[in-house]
């Protein structure tokens, strides 16, 4: 017999057939093998189901949003880009602007651009467009946040709450109400698409940084330069990007490589890194325009109070609404800063300091240092950007989703799959609950701009700018009377309230020029419209407020005949939006009154042009084709007034078919229009000035001589301010009535232009 096989004392194995076993038979190998080929599995399901648990909480959020229109700076897309977008160049325009000014927001002018060509003005659209972009965000964010998951917890993954953790983070964003304003409000939408854009680049980013092949690091990286263009399009807060890229590469150091090792291994990475940094401060020397912020009604800060209120706003409102979010407003309330030395400030700047040191501190806990990382660095950006809104629920959008990430990683104990005590789990679903419901309440504020404005002066009830804007409000809302009673409360409390002076000066604008009294209410206009343009200039406010201050106050002066002032300030008007429709009529009305027929005849034309139902536009382009004084402009002036007798019948449009109808030879037509207006207002000098010439024509030579003396005794400017024009019979040419009363001159026995020859 052969002596049993000798086995080792300690292990007992078999030494003799130890060269004949294999690593992979190993039971514990075999077990390990099978469990990283479980965790490199994706659970497509879950990942669906998660997704539409995301959608259905956006929707019972958000669905109220569908009820709202355009409110507060939403009419900037009705003023400003409905306008702008009819011009050729303009996308040409958007291109060259974005090259040359990359944080101009022209991804989002581009955005609102496709909605009005697909969608008009209808606001459901917009609000719809609204919500996809918050899903997508949030998925986007989701989908980061599951794949950080998988990477940092790749030992154990079925412990872990691999799915759990993403799905409450995203959630927290998709309900929280600080971030309703970024989706209610249709202009709010630079936060959730510049969120899009900054979430999809930290995925490629992710993907390159773990790439093991040259060629898909390389790929991965071109689109995350791509989208961290569009988020710098999109927002001053995608300059952040690199920044988080940064932590998020020592976040993902490997731990068996040292430092030196790592940099090596990785030094094309930080290469990329490191470019995108240098485009940062590149691209902020450019300048920031926030065409599409809430503060085009407040004043321009000093840079010093500015900076120090970022920080106080940390602390008086952003941290407090994200734990207790009520008080929400458009304008946050108590958040501007005394100066440089105020308590809060300091206190906001320790709090950032802090957060820097304990991301340090969670190293160890990559998920919530990065959580924390992505909440610090998205805020700092607007800091470095002085402008008029000093706060802004939009601007913590990102900043939600960092401490959303940061909360859902420190319950990653009671959110893992083997956890039996369900209460953590329970209260997790409950705030979601609630904060559903409370951003579903705070959706029905963006329904209109008074129930906006309403909540805004309900949570500061001292603020002057709120009331200032509802008084606006009101008055546009042909609540004048409201309006006027709330504007005089806010100056009261501010002086220096910009909205309620315009607020003032457009409700005493008369809604009929020739109604009783309307002289007087435009003076009265014309003082409160004054000081809204100089306090708009003044205080650096917005284009929309100065843009409207300027085309009241230019409405007003056309009506008092203040020609060359309401040029003026109508071609500084024209020059940020060339084709109001608006403001072309008031410009040509001016030309009118200064007797620059041809310009003035230009200029309404290109107006009418773009809205040729508007009756307004009559009477100035009969006017203007009259004083232009050609054989084909008098016959437009005598169509135009034909037609608009039809549409909006008055005494001066009857007098301007009068005077076409005179320069074409048509006298008894002319004589009967004539006196159609002196029956109704008697003392009419353009009217007897008119009627006197026909007189002469019926060889009535003295009284055509006294109507006309009387005319001018009431109006001694008529020859300058109404040329009136007939054909001349000896050379059929169109001349100057007034050479009717020279004494060498006869008066055609007849009309000299027959109706073959108009």
């Amino acid at each position: 017999m052969t002596d049993p096989p000798k086995k080792h004392i300690l292990t007992g194995l078999d030494i003799a057939n130890l060269g004949k076993a294999r690593p992979t038979r190993i039971p514990s190998a075999r077990s390990a093998s099978k469990i990283h080929k479980h965790k490199q599995k994706i659970r497509w399901r879950r990942l669906a189901i998660d997704a539409a648990i995301l959608a259905v909480i956006i929707i019972v959020a958000y669905a109220l949003s569908f009820l709202g229109g355009f409110v507060f700076n939403d009419h900037y897309i009705d003023k400003f880009i409905t306008i702008r977008i009819a011009d050729e160049s303009f996308w040409s325009n958007l291109v060259i602007r974005a090259i040359s000014q990359p944080l101009s927001q022209s991804w989002i002018a581009a955005s609102f651009a496709f909605d009005l060509q697909n969608f008009g003005l209808e606001a459901v659209w917009y609000h719809i467009v609204n919500l996809i972009l918050h899903f997508l965000s949030c998925f986007y964010f989701y989908i980061l946040v599951y794949r950080l998951a998988k990477h940092f917890w790749s030992t154990h993954t079925d412990e872990q709450p691999l799915h759990a953790v993403p799905l409450l983070a995203a959630a927290l964003l998709a309900c929280h109400p600080l971030a309703c304003e970024s989706v209610a409000h249709i202009t709010g939408r630079p936060a959730t698409i510049m969120a899009c854009n900054f979430f999809l680049a930290l995925n490629f980013f992710l993907s390159g940084f773990l790439a093991t092949k040259i060629t898909a690091a390389l790929r991965n990286y071109v689109f995350t330069f791509i989208f961290f263009m569009l988020a710098v399009f999109s927002d001053c807060q995608g300059l952040a990007l690199p920044a988080v890229m940064f932590l998020l590469a020592l976040l993902l150091k490997d731990k068996n490589l040292s430092y030196t090792n790592w940099l090596k291994k990785k030094s094309a990475d930080f290469v990329f890194v490191i470019f995108l940094a240098i485009l940062v401060p590149a691209t902020a020397m450019r300048g920031f325009t926030a065409d599409f912020s809430n503060g085009f009604a407040l004043p321009l800060p000093t840079s010093p109070v500015y900076i120090a209120s970022q920080f106080r706003a940390l602390i008086v409102y952003y941290w407090r609404c994200l734990l207790v979010p009520l008080g929400l407003s458009v304008y946050p309330p108590f958040v501007t800063a005394s100066g440089v030395t105020d308590l809060l400030a300091i206190l906001g700047l320790i709090v950032i300091a802090a957060a820097f040191y304990v991301i340090y501190k969670l190293r160890k806990e990559p998920l919530a240092a990065f959580g924390l990382g992505l909440a610090v660095m998205t805020f700092l950006p607007p800091i470095f950007f002085i402008q008029n809104e000093i706060a802004a629920d939009r601007r913590f959008y990102l900043c939600i989703a960092g401490l959303s990430l940061l909360l859902a990683a420190k319950m990653k104990v009671w959110l893992a799959p083997g956890q039996k005590d369900y209460r953590i789990r329970a209260c997790a679903c409950l705030l979601i609950v609630i904060f559903s419901a409370a951003t579903a309440a705070r959706t029905c504020d963006f329904q209109s701009d008074i129930s906006l404005l309403t909540a805004a002066t309900r949570v500061n009830k001292k603020d002057a700018w709120p009331k200032g804007m509802l008084a606006l409000s009101l008055v546009d809302a042909s609540k004048a009377n409201q309006g006027i009673d709330i504007a005089e409360q806010a100056i009261k409390t501010n002086k220096d309230c910009q909205p309620a002076y315009l607020a003032l000066g457009k409700a005493h604008l008369p809604q009929k020029s020739d109604a009783r009294g309307a002289l007087a209410m435009y003076r009265l206009a014309k003082t409160e419209l004054e000081t809204a343009l100089s306090l708009a200039k003044s205080q650096h406010l917005g284009p929309s407020l100065l843009f409207e201050s300027q085309v009241a106050l230019a409405s007003a002066l056309v009506e008092l005949k203040e020609y060359q002032r309401a040029k003026a300030l109508t071609a500084e008007a024209l020059a940020v939006n060339a084709n109001s429709i608006m403001l072309n009529l008031i410009m040509g009305r001016s030309l009118n009154g200064l007797g620059q027929y041809l310009n003035a005849l230009r200029c309404l034309d290109k107006g009418f042009s773009r809205d040729r139902t508007n009756p307004d536009y009559i009477e100035p382009l009969t006017e203007a084709a009259l004083g232009v004084g050609t054989a084909s402009t008098i016959s437009t002036a005598y169509n135009i007034a034909k037609m608009g007798l039809r549409i909006r019948p008055s005494p001066n449009l009857h007098l301007l078919l009068a005077r076409a109808a005179f320069a074409m030879g048509r006298i008894p037509e002319s004589v009967q229009w004539t006196n159609t207006v002196l029956q109704e207002q008697p003392n009419n000098a353009k009217a007897m000035y008119l009627h006197s010439f026909q007189l002469l024509l019926m060889r009535q030579s003295k009284e055509a001589q006294q109507l006309r003396a009387c005319a001018l005794q009431l109006e001694p400017d008529l020859k300058s301010k109404m040329p009136v024009l007939f054909v001349n019979k000896e050379n059929n040419t169109i001349t100057h009535a007034e050479n009717l009363f020279e004494p060498k001159m006869t008066p055609p026995a007849k009309a000299p232009l027959s109706r073959d020859k108009k």
